[in-house]
């Protein structure tokens, strides 16, 4: 039998006007792709010099205004087994990149035709914006091709079979850094689209969604939000499943919030719920909202509802929640900490985000807080305190006793800091008045 064939990767992208980002689009996969093809739909800067110095196969493409059009011209070119197709401001990090071979024939021996992976947007500052799954690498010569002239989806007539690796797949998004998102505006590409689809299609409901993402980023957001009120009118009920609507009635409901308009907000949650019971991002929208006006009582159980939600259904889903899982868990024990009879529970909600992210000195203030007001002799409560802490931070270790000292002092919670004065060593005390009086004078 002859040797089994090496898997190929063709990386494929469309174009335009992207010198900025072509080469670092083109050097994540030089070592192991197979071939990498630009279609570019008609640049008037060096992004075609720069894509066919590196090696890239460019094709032209005229552009007639349909995104899902120009990816299938790509796709059609491309003769590796999979396909790698990222945008020109989308790349793997080096960690990732190093693992896509290895993902494909993992994906190869499960019999699936696709990768998932995550966008990571980011913002101006460098930070991720949010995370949304994304399938940007799959078989060729399947049938897999994009539909929609905007915001385009895969499809293949056997249907997505997707595998998710263990360790993410993360894809790096530039696109929404605020000089990047002013360019795009300018060049109204999108809105063009939107628009024209809606002449021919008015009563296309993702695409009033589309154009409400559209109105939002260039500031109009009560034009916003009634382009997303005639998407949900056209959705009807059931409202279909899918990112759009959510992303659509999410958008609705926090500008809804943010105007104050909580009776609309309101309807429009309890229709979120009852046609996307879950997603937990709805609760979270309400929850955050009533922790930042100190309504602490009507906060709570929309908190509790994203846990509920996340800890108990496998299939829940909730991008914003997911992402902020850590802020849920503090809002929900500092709320519990405010509210009547709530002590055990927000010692508990604190405990569990201690246990992930010790670093966290307002919780561990909270956990502390709430201890000193549980019913009881506050001396033996500090004890039971103590044994708590002790689980989670090394009071052997001079960064942990700063973190505990500081959180106690704050806490003023008078039994406990005696205990420590008696648990951390004196040479210990010597070393955290150091590292106070150095972060005093810096």
């Amino acid at each position: 039998m002859g040797r089994k064939l090496a898997l190929r990767l063709s990386q494929v992208m469309i174009t335009k006007n992207e010198e900025k980002n072509i080469e670092r689009a083109l050097t994540w996969g030089k070592d192991f792709l197979y071939e990498q093809i630009v279609v570019d739909t008609g640049s008037t800067d060096r992004t075609v010099e720069i894509a066919q110095k590196m090696g890239a196969t460019v094709l032209h493409f005229d552009w007639i205004n349909d995104f899902a059009a120009a990816k299938n011209f790509a796709i059609k070119h491309a003769s590796g087994d999979w396909i790698a197709i990222l945008d020109a401001d989308e790349y793997f990090d080096e960690e990732t990149a190093k693992r896509v071979m290895e993902e494909i024939r993992q994906a190869e021996k499960m019999k699936v035709n696709c990768i998932v992976g995550y966008i990571l947007n980011l913002n101006s500052d460098g930070g991720i914006r949010e995370e949304i799954p994304q399938t940007r690498l799959f078989k060729n010569h399947c049938g897999i091709h994009y539909e929609g002239a905007i915001h385009e989806q895969l499809h293949c007539p056997a249907g997505l079979k997707g595998y998710y690796p263990k360790e993410r797949m993360s894809i790096f998004h530039t696109g929404y850094m605020a000089e990047v998102l002013k360019e795009k505006i300018d060049a109204n590409r999108n809105l063009d689209i939107i628009q024209k689809t809606l002449e021919k299609d008015p009563d296309n409901a993702d695409m009033y969604g589309y154009l409400g993402d559209e109105l939002m980023i260039r500031g109009k957001k009560e034009e916003a939000s009634d382009a997303y009120r005639k998407s949900i009118e056209l959705y009807g009920e059931p409202v279909p499943f899918g990112d759009r609507p959510i992303w659509t009635l999410e958008t609705l409901i926090g500008n809804l919030i943010d105007e104050r308009k909580y009776e609309e907000a309101e309807k429009y949650y309890h229709h979120a719920v009852k046609n996307c019971p879950r997603d937990a991002d709805f609760d979270y929208l309400f929850g955050k909202d009533y922790f930042r006006k100190c309504e602490f009582d009507k906060a709570i159980p929309y908190l509790e509802r994203v846990l509920n939600l996340l800890d108990g259904d496998p299939n829940a889903t909730g991008r914003d929640a997911i992402s902020h899982l850590e802020l849920v868990y503090e809002m929900l024990s500092f709320s519990c900490f405010k509210a009547e009879g709530r002590m055990k529970d927000a010692v508990r909600y604190a405990s569990i985000l201690l246990h992930v992210n010790k670093k966290k000195d307002n919780v561990l203030s909270t956990f502390l807080m709430a201890f000193s007001m549980l019913d009881g002799d506050r001396s033996a409560n500090a004890d039971v305190a103590m044994q708590g802490v002790q689980k989670i931070y090394d009071l052997n270790d001079v960064n942990d006793c700063v973190i505990v000292c500081k959180a106690a002092v704050r806490a003023e919670y008078k039994e406990f800091i005696a205990l420590l004065d008696r648990v951390i060593s004196p040479e210990n005390m010597r070393r955290m008045a150091e590292i106070v009086a150095e972060a005093s004078e810096s």
